[in-house]
């Protein structure tokens, strides 16, 4: 069901804890007890308590409540509803009771108003958005103030509340202020997260440079308090003097070093790994991380047992799902910057900026985001009170 509009009672009949069949009541003319429903709604247009914005919630939960009482009393009516001890006023322990209870003695028990006003502000603020104050203790608290509609309302025939409910409807709920829908948004392109998914990393002589390149931004996304250095593919770490791929700094110490390898990870390629582990081994306080596209499962045993962490890519992109817009811009920065100042490759660097514009006009052709601003928007303040 669509939420909002000026949808009829009978949409929310089961919502309200209404009884089966409530809202296809008809009133008669020759009903004898027509008069009560006229002036529990003269009582409603000018003697209700003023200045008290729950009125609509609370005038439907006691509709719902009394209907509650009668139909366990078997009733259709009863102008002594409220008479002698029907209504609970205190609990066994000595403290008041705040809100309406009905006490129908031991075999039928309590029908308290509470459970009726919250479906009735539940209705009224999340299926019609309408801006209608969620204070239900404050409000089943003052329900005193509408003894003499409360009384009203039993004496009425079952048609009769019907009326009553119509209008409260009508003239109390249906006229309050809309919440408005939030603007549509255009989602924001996740452009990381596609180079990681579904980006070609094959860069020909320069074989596993964008990959490298992908490692390199998600390492400087992910760990921003580190320095992270690197050089090209195809020169060795130790040439580089450098440790592995993409070396991590905290100030002048190493504390991260990064093997990048665009292929599935066996058993044969124990040896390629060596002279990185051992190189990493000489510094205790360091993380050994080794990317590649997958490890099976004898390269993952080998690398647990020298306590290198291995990153698949499907790790990556798992990783990377979890990651607001701004952190994927910066890893995308970040890989350009590999491109054109470590790298130094253009063809590299264009074919980066191609795909992320494809990515984003392939983004600005899907659905907007639309959704509605949750509840707690425009409530603020609003806080539920306890009823003790």
């Amino acid at each position: 069901m669509p939420r909002g509009g000026n949808q009829p009672i009978s949409a929310f009949q089961s919502a309200l804890q209404l009884p089966p069949g409530f809202t296809t009541r008809i009133e008669t003319k020759s009903d004898p007890l027509k008069h009560y429903a006229d002036e529990a709604i003269a009582w409603m247009t000018n003697s209700r308590p003023r200045g008290q914005s729950f009125w609509p919630a609370l005038g439907l939960a006691f509709v719902a409540q009394v209907e509650h009482a009668l139909g366990l009393l078997h009733v259709d009516h009863d102008d002594a509803l409220l008479d002698g001890p029907r209504v609970r006023r205190t609990r066994p322990n000595g403290t008041p009771v705040r809100q309406l209870e009905f006490d129908l003695g031991e075999s039928l028990g309590l029908v308290p108003s509470r459970s009726y006003y919250n479906a009735a502000d539940r209705v009224i603020r999340l299926e019609l958005r309408r801006q209608h104050p969620s204070s239900p203790g404050h409000a089943t608290s003052g329900w005193v103030a509408y003894t003499e509609f409360v009384r009203l309302l039993g004496a009425c025939s079952p048609s009769g509340r019907t009326r009553v409910a119509q209008w409260i409807w009508q003239q109390g709920v249906l006229p309050l202020p809309e919440v408005v829908q939030s603007g549509a948004r255009t989602r924001q392109p996740r452009v990381f997260l596609e180079v990681v998914r579904t980006f070609d990393t094959k860069s020909g002589q320069t074989g596993g440079a964008l990959f490298q390149a992908i490692v390199y931004a998600y390492l400087v996304a992910e760990s921003p308090s580190l320095s992270f250095q690197s050089h090209k593919v195809n020169v060795g770490s130790s040439r580089a003097g450098a440790i592995g791929d993409v070396d991590g700094y905290l100030g002048e110490d190493i504390v991260l070093a990064a093997e990048a390898k665009d292929k599935d990870l066996k058993s044969d390629d124990e040896d390629d790994l060596e002279a990185f582990i051992e190189d990493i081994s000489q510094f205790p306080d360091a993380d050994a991380v080794v990317f590649a596209r997958s490890f099976d499962i004898t390269i993952r045993s080998h690398l647990n047992a020298v306590d290198v962490r291995m990153v698949s890519r499907e790790e990556m992109i798992a990783a990377v799902r979890l990651w607001d817009v701004p952190k994927q811009e910066v890893a995308i920065r970040a890989m350009k910057y590999f491109l054109a100042h470590i790298q130094k490759n253009r063809d590299l660097l264009d074919r980066l900026n191609t795909f992320e514009r494809q990515v984003i006009s392939a983004t600005s052709h899907t659905e907007a985001d639309t959704s509605p601003l949750s509840e707690g928007d425009h409530t603020a303040g609003q806080g539920e009170e306890s009823d003790s």
